[in-house]
């Protein structure tokens, strides 16, 4: 479980560092996370201690939401006061968000669709 660990903060310190070497605007854990993911793509496989740490993760994950929860209820007077415009930013995140994910799912099935025909005309598969 260590090597999971090691892997994860690994990654994060990557990312960190090439937000902070390139100046990017980009948080240095969301980085190390895409990292991550093309590393995991190229391997091909998760390891076990990888997966036990992720789970361990995931099941504890009510816990990353206290401090939000406090800061809630400690600003509770300003979003009293400013509820209209936070219901707005709500509802318009929540549709860019469904236009956004239907925009790319159409995208991915057009290509998808363009891709298969032509890997069954070579006599392969589209993996390959």
């Amino acid at each position: 479980m260590i090597n999971g660990m090691a892997t994860l903060l690994g990654f994060q310190l990557v990312g960190e560092l090439a937000a902070w070497l390139g100046q990017l605007p980009v948080s240095g854990p969301l980085l190390g996370m895409g990292a991550l993911l093309v590393w995991l793509h190229a391997r091909g496989e998760i390891s076990g201690d990888l997966t036990k740490v992720c789970d361990v993760i995931l099941a504890n994950m009510a816990l990353l939401f206290v401090p939000v929860g406090v800061g809630a209820m400690r600003y509770s007077g300003l979003f009293a006061s400013n509820w209209y415009v936070i219901a707005l930013a709500i509802l318009a995140g929540a549709c860019v968000t469904l236009l956004t994910t239907a925009y790319v799912a159409r995208a991915l099935v057009s290509w998808s669709s363009r891709r298969l025909p032509a890997a069954k005309t070579k006599g392969t598969s589209p993996t390959t």
